[in-house]
Protein backbone atom coordinates (compact mmCIF):
# COMPACT_ATOMS: atom_id res chain seq x y z
CA UNK A 1 0.00 0.00 0.00
CA UNK A 2 2.09 2.85 -1.34
CA UNK A 3 -0.59 5.35 -0.31
CA UNK A 4 -0.05 4.42 3.35
CA UNK A 5 3.64 5.31 3.26
CA UNK A 6 2.81 8.62 1.59
CA UNK A 7 0.29 9.44 4.33
CA UNK A 8 1.95 7.98 7.46
CA UNK A 9 5.63 7.70 6.54
CA UNK A 10 7.75 4.60 6.09
CA UNK A 11 7.50 3.25 9.67
CA UNK A 12 4.59 2.76 12.09
CA UNK A 13 4.84 1.63 15.70
CA UNK A 14 2.15 -0.34 17.53
CA UNK A 15 1.13 0.35 21.11
CA UNK A 16 3.22 -2.65 22.24
CA UNK A 17 6.37 -0.96 20.88
CA UNK A 18 6.78 -3.14 17.79
CA UNK A 19 7.66 -1.05 14.74
CA UNK A 20 7.71 -2.03 11.09
CA UNK A 21 7.22 -0.89 7.53
CA UNK A 22 3.94 0.97 7.21
CA UNK A 23 2.83 -1.16 4.26
CA UNK A 24 3.41 -4.35 6.26
CA UNK A 25 1.77 -3.03 9.44
CA UNK A 26 -1.41 -2.16 7.52
CA UNK A 27 -1.45 -5.13 5.14
CA UNK A 28 -4.76 -6.97 5.09
CA UNK A 29 -6.72 -4.28 6.94
CA UNK A 30 -10.07 -3.49 5.38
CA UNK A 31 -10.27 -0.02 6.96
CA UNK A 32 -7.60 2.37 8.21
CA UNK A 33 -8.69 5.27 10.43
CA UNK A 34 -6.54 8.18 11.51
CA UNK A 35 -7.30 9.38 15.04
CA UNK A 36 -5.96 12.80 15.99
CA UNK A 37 -6.09 13.12 19.77
CA UNK A 38 -4.50 14.78 22.77
CA UNK A 39 -4.52 13.94 26.46
CA UNK A 40 -5.67 17.47 27.35
CA UNK A 41 -8.70 17.31 25.01
CA UNK A 42 -11.93 16.59 26.88
CA UNK A 43 -13.75 15.45 23.73
CA UNK A 44 -10.88 13.07 22.95
CA UNK A 45 -10.91 11.59 26.45
CA UNK A 46 -14.64 10.88 26.10
CA UNK A 47 -14.36 9.53 22.55
CA UNK A 48 -11.28 7.31 23.04
CA UNK A 49 -13.10 4.60 25.08
CA UNK A 50 -15.83 4.41 22.43
CA UNK A 51 -13.28 3.99 19.66
CA UNK A 52 -11.39 1.40 21.70
CA UNK A 53 -14.60 -0.62 22.26
CA UNK A 54 -15.36 -0.53 18.54
CA UNK A 55 -11.80 -1.61 17.72
CA UNK A 56 -11.87 -4.51 20.19
CA UNK A 57 -15.29 -5.63 18.91
CA UNK A 58 -14.21 -6.05 15.30
CA UNK A 59 -12.26 -8.91 13.72
CA UNK A 60 -8.49 -8.20 13.61
CA UNK A 61 -8.43 -7.72 9.83
CA UNK A 62 -11.27 -5.17 9.74
CA UNK A 63 -9.85 -1.97 11.23
CA UNK A 64 -6.53 -0.40 12.12
CA UNK A 65 -6.42 2.94 13.91
CA UNK A 66 -3.36 5.13 13.43
CA UNK A 67 -3.08 7.38 16.49
CA UNK A 68 -1.66 10.86 15.91
CA UNK A 69 -0.76 12.66 19.13
CA UNK A 70 -1.46 16.39 19.07
CA UNK A 71 0.55 18.51 21.46
CA UNK A 72 1.26 15.80 24.01
CA UNK A 73 4.50 15.73 25.95
CA UNK A 74 6.66 12.62 25.48
CA UNK A 75 5.34 11.10 28.75
CA UNK A 76 1.70 11.82 27.78
CA UNK A 77 2.31 10.29 24.35
CA UNK A 78 3.81 7.17 25.93
CA UNK A 79 0.87 6.81 28.33
CA UNK A 80 -1.69 7.31 25.55
CA UNK A 81 -0.07 4.81 23.22
CA UNK A 82 0.78 2.09 25.73
CA UNK A 83 -2.66 2.17 27.35
CA UNK A 84 -4.47 1.46 24.05
CA UNK A 85 -4.81 -1.72 21.97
Amino acid sequence: AAWAEEVFGKVLCRSDGVCGKTSEMLRGKELVATYFSASWCGYCRRFSPLLEALYRGLPPDKLEVVYVACGDTPSEFEYNTTSKP
